[in-house]
């Protein structure tokens, strides 16, 4: 099963600076410990059945935005979006 955030959700989570992974979480038990890379590709490492899932990449304006913490204080670095 593929889990998704509605876009209202989603675009909050990013102005926040949360970082909202979308990825198939069928595989996913309850306990399990989970790692999320945020490296070039975005992943959910499995750590404890030791499995790689791959997630939904996000749009770089996106990244922009998460990189400096959330929507405010990229308008602060930025004086508006760059």
């Amino acid at each position: 099963m593929f889990v998704g955030f509605a876009r209202t959700y989603y675009r909050n989570a990013i102005n926040n600076g949360l970082i909202p992974v979308e990825c198939d979480t069928s595989s996913i038990r309850e306990g399990d410990r989970l790692v999320v890379d945020l490296a070039a590709e975005l992943t959910v490492r499995n750590a404890t059945q030791q499995t790689t899932i791959p997630a939904l990449a996000l749009p770089m304006h996106m990244l922009r935005i998460l990189d400096a913490g959330g929507l405010v204080p990229y308008f602060r670095a930025h004086r508006g979006f760059a």
